[in-house]
């Protein structure tokens, strides 16, 4: 397997819809806190947010748990946390999706920045281009040419829409609209395992 470092993770946001918590009534937490993944166990920002959800749960003395709420390319769990109390106990975990899906959905059930107010930069995630020994391709430029050549063989998998994945395997594309990729969307750990054996070529 060929392995490139490409890109990295747009800024992630652990995010609490309006935060607008009134410490000055009662000690915060008082009870358990909850983080709202709205991906799929075992991708990037789940397991974020596991770890995070541990270290928290030390440190403000109150159970943090961690809910995935996976659909619509994130919108199905940012949206809940977004009605849910502004008391500062339901916090969602974000991705680049945040950001992005306002250009791809007409509408969206929330307002990405005025319904919530961001608490904390978590980390950057570097982005890896890897693809099967079948292709034979050790650049991006070789990877180019190759799917150029075999247009109808291009498969590549990413963990949605608009995620960065998506758009850093789009980047090298642009502008080249002779080249077709077929687009398989999945989990980004279901992407990794899928790989592995070979159906997918990058």
């Amino acid at each position: 397997m060929k392995i490139q470092g490409w890109t990295r993770i747009a800024v992630l946001v652990f995010g609490a819809a309006l935060c607008a918590h009134e410490a000055a009534a009662q000690a915060y937490p008082s009870r358990s806190v909850k983080i709202v993944v709205p991906a799929t166990t075992g991708g990037a920002i789940d397991l974020i947010a596991r770890s995070l959800a541990e270290k928290m749960s030390v440190s403000l003395g109150q159970p943090v748990v961690v809910e995935n709420k996976p659909g619509a390319s994130n919108n199905l769990g940012t949206d809940f946390v977004a009605k849910s109390p502004p008391d500062g106990y339901a916090l969602v975990i974000v991705a680049s999706s945040h950001a992005t899906n306002k250009h791809m959905f007409k509408t969206l059930p929330y307002d990405p920045v005025k319904d919530f107010e961001p608490v904390v930069y978590t980390h950057v995630v570097p982005l890896l281009l890897a693809v099967h020994p079948s292709v034979g391709a050790k650049t991006v430029p070789e990877l180019i040419a190759w799917i150029k050549t075999n247009p109808d063989k291009a498969i590549y998998a990413s963990s949605g829409p608009g995620s960065s994945l998506h758009m850093a395997a789009e980047l090298p594309l642009y502008g080249m609209c002779c080249i077709f990729v077929l687009l398989m969307l999945m989990k980004s750990s279901a992407a990794m395992c899928s790989e592995l054996p070979g159906p997918l070529d990058a």
